[in-house]
């Protein structure tokens, strides 16, 4: 079988070109081009929603020292110290229109402009 790459003969069982690595098939699917996309016009006659493109701020904080704090503290007052950190951050973060991915520990992870654009 010859590659439609190289050209290289290959063995009739094999399914990759032993010279170039190419997948060897009958039928060669073409790779699919921006020419190919539907139009914005078809896509508002389908009835479906056109893909954006928007920028989002990804924002990991933790708290600093909380590894002094939690050999310093019971670990129900650590706990409280962590529950008054989140609640005083999800103020912030929602004073901006950040959305709260999750809590992880002692640490937040906050993504802006998500779901809402800014």
């Amino acid at each position: 079988m010859h590659c439609t790459s190289c050209g290289f003969e290959n063995p009739d069982e094999a399914l990759f070109c032993m010279k170039c690595g190419t997948g060897l098939t009958e039928e060669k699917t073409p790779i699919p081009t921006t020419a190919d996309l539907p139009s914005k016009s078809s896509a508002s006659e389908l009835g479906t929603r056109e893909a954006e493109r928007r920028q989002l701020t990804i924002m990991f904080c933790d708290l600093v020292g909380s590894t002094y704090l939690s050999e310093q503290l019971d670990p129900e007052e650590l706990r409280d110290v962590i529950r008054e950190y989140q609640k005083v951050c999800a103020e912030v973060i929602s004073r901006y229109d950040g959305h709260i991915a999750k809590y992880l520990g002692d640490g937040i992870l906050v993504y802006f402009g998500y779901p809402m654009a800014h």
